[in-house]
C-alpha cells in the first residue's frame, strides 16, 4: 500500500472509530505524543494519545449517534502532510443535534506500526449548526 493510500485509510479509520463509539483503535490512528489542536472551534489543545482518548470518551458520554463523513482529501506527495474536510453530525442524549464542517490539517509520522497522525489542526469551514430539543 502506498503512503497516500495508507493515509487515506487512516483518515477513514478515524471516522469509523468515532461512529462505532470505540476508542480501542486510537493507537492505530495517533502517535503516542500526538497533538490535536481544535482551538479554532473553541475546543482545547490535546497533547498525547491518552488526552485524545479522554476527549473521545467525553463525546461518547454526551451523544447517542454520530456520523462523520470525510471528503476532499489531499495528501502531499511526500506523504508527510494532508488535508481533508470532515462533516460531523451528532445527536445528543438531551435530544439536541449539531452539525459541524471543518478542515483537518494533519502531519503524519511513520511508526513501527505504520503511519500515524502526529499533529492535527481543526479549522471551521462553516459555522456550527446546533438545534435544541
Amino acid at each position: 500500500m502506498s503512503d497516500i493510500d495508507e493515509i487515506r485509510a487512516l483518515t477513514h479509520r478515524y471516522a469509523l472509530l468515532l461512529d462505532t463509539v470505540t476508542d480501542d483503535g486510537i493507537d492505530q490512528v495517533f502517535t503516542e505524543d500526538a497533538v490535536f489542536d481544535a482551538t479554532a472551534i473553541d475546543l482545547p489543545v490535546l497533547t498525547g494519545r491518552e488526552a485524545i482518548r479522554g476527549f473521545w470518551r467525553a463525546i461518547f458520554e454526551l451523544t447517542t449517534h454520530t456520523a462523520h463523513t470525510v471528503s476532499n482529501h489531499l495528501v502531499d506527495p511526500d506523504g508527510a502532510t494532508g488535508t481533508y474536510y470532515l462533516r460531523a453530525e451528532m445527536m445528543y442524549k438531551d435530544g439536541s443535534t449539531s452539525l459541524v464542517t471543518v478542515l483537518n490539517t494533519d502531519t503524519y509520522r511513520r511508526t513501527e506500526h505504520g503511519l500515524r497522525i502526529a499533529h492535527r489542526t481543526v479549522r471551521p469551514l462553516l459555522p456550527l449548526v446546533r438545534t435544541s430539543r
